[in-house]
């Protein structure tokens, strides 16, 4: 494998501080991303046909651990790169869905809750009353919050939060909280801990087919315009 696969797949350097200012960089970003991420999977399941027996355990550990840092890696990259984009675009909060006005509001919404002081909810108040023409400010490098456990739970927060269907994760939902993060964490926490190789090759299969539909989502998103709150369908 390339020292750097990154620049193999032409993602940029600092891509965490750039503004994506068009449809056709935001989708290079997403396709990019999930290009080396495959390809460094696809190297693990090499490694696992050929390892010897006595090592197959091993490569099994990793390639769990690797599977989720790339499916927790993707989703949180593709999020905030979407919400980037939205960002650019300078939308008001009278033309955007619900879920980002929500996003752009979340902290003044968790100082509400923190404090009785009146002056701290009228703010938000004032926004919905008075700002509605105003560009809505996303925060577009952590408005995705995986946590260091993306669960089902959490995965159908993320999805709600970008405006995407959850129906098709929603079928994964004991795969992704037991054959890949309850096994991720028994291994990551010091346990001896295992699963079958066939087992393996179907969660590998199946995880990337949940990042490529959560990447043709967001392109989808983009196309449709399904972001203005006019276009929702």
């Amino acid at each position: 494998m390339p020292d750097n696969i990154f620049s193999t797949y032409y993602l940029p350097e600092d891509f965490e501080n750039m503004k994506i200012l068009t449809d056709e960089k935001l989708f290079e970003l997403l396709d990019a991303d999930f290009a080396w991420r495959r390809k460094e999977l696809s190297f693990i399941v090499s490694s696992l046909y050929l390892a010897p027996p006595k090592n197959i355990d091993t490569y099994l550990r990793v390639g769990v651990t690797m599977l989720y840092a790339h499916w927790q890696g993707y989703i949180s990259n593709s999020g905030n790169w979407y919400i980037n984009y939205l960002k650019q675009k300078k939308l008001n909060y009278e033309d955007m869905t619900d879920n980002f006005i929500t996003l752009a509001l979340k902290q003044r919404l968790k100082s509400c809750g923190n404090t009785s002081k009146t002056i701290i909810h009228y703010e938000v108040v004032n926004i919905l009353r008075n700002e509605s023409l105003n560009a809505v400010d996303l925060p577009h490098k952590n408005g995705i919050e995986t946590t260091s456990n993306l669960n089902y739970d959490i995965l159908e927060d993320v999805l709600f939060t970008l405006g995407l269907n959850n129906s098709r994760y929603e079928l994964k939902k004991h795969m992704i909280n037991f054959t890949l993060l309850e096994s991720r964490n028994k291994i990551v926490h010091g346990e001896r801990y295992c699963i079958g190789k066939e087992e393996f090759f179907i969660l590998h299969q199946d995880v990337l087919e949940m990042l490529e539909y959560f990447r043709d989502q967001i392109i989808d998103a983009v196309r449709n315009k399904s972001y203005l709150r006019n276009n929702r369908h």
